[in-house]
């Protein structure tokens, strides 16, 4: 629904800046505002997003502030994690802040780049727990600086975000991975080329009112329609018993 909410706002952003017969400014919604040149930030739903330490806000639900795949449930998804340096692995701490338990492996890189099991199996956090932090006990032989996640996306219904992966060593320190990419992400849907800062407040109130509207209008509908089936239904079966 949030993301549903910030495209529809983008849009209209958008085409308020957006003279007559001007052509369309395209638009990239960013975590922490929007800017005109300069370094980027991290897009909404990116890979980018499950770098450092956990920040999505109260660490459940859908947020902007962690990955998300680009469709729901089309295919199985996965993240790569780069770390600052090697590190000797003890645990992998996978925070999982919406639609949790899609995980069901992750392979570890040695130095000489070869891929390796360091878990497989059922994702300690339930899937109808709908968030958690799985923390997978690990013992690899080696010293880590890349892994891979692996996420059943098919078998578990809606986006799987995931917030951070922290490495835990041997001293209980907790690393953050500092680079990470994903097979899809959610934030290529957002991407409409050409950043544009908006220098005023937009009231985006009476277009998300209009929406909700429009939402309670199809219920409506649907509701008389369903209404309408089942008189018909009662109808056919009356029918047949008179034959």
């Amino acid at each position: 629904m949030l993301r549903s909410i910030i495209w529809l706002a983008a849009m209209v952003v958008t085409v308020g800046l957006a003279s007559p017969g001007q052509a369309l400014e395209e638009f990239v919604p960013l975590r922490g505002g929007r800017v005109a040149g300069g370094e980027p930030r991290k897009r909404s739903w990116g890979p980018e997003q499950a770098t450092g330490a956990p920040d999505a806000p109260n660490a459940s639900g859908d947020s902007s502030s962690a990955w998300a795949s680009l469709s729901a449930d089309d295919q199985a998804e996965w993240l790569v994690c780069e770390y600052a340096k090697p590190i000797n692995v003890v645990a992998i701490h996978v925070h999982e802040n919406d639609c949790s338990g899609a995980l069901v492996k992750v392979t570890a890189f040695g130095a000489d780049g070869k891929e390796v099991v360091a878990w497989e199996g059922v994702d300690p956090t339930p899937r109808d727990k709908g968030h958690g932090v799985s923390t997978l006990k690990v013992g690899l032989g080696f010293d880590v600086q890349k892994i891979k996640l692996h996420l059943d996306s098919v078998a578990v219904p809606g986006w799987n975000e995931i917030d951070a992966v922290g490495l835990e060593d041997e001293k209980g320190e907790k690393h953050w991975a500092t680079k990470v990419e994903a097979s899809t992400t959610y934030a290529t849907t957002m991407e409409r080329g050409r950043i544009v800062e908006v220098a005023e407040p937009v009231d985006l109130k009476p277009a998300l009112d209009k929406l909700q509207n429009d939402v309670n209008e199809l219920k409506a509908n649907q509701k008389e329609l369903q209404r309408e089936i089942r008189e018909l239904k009662a109808l056919l079966k009356e029918s047949l018993k008179k034959e």
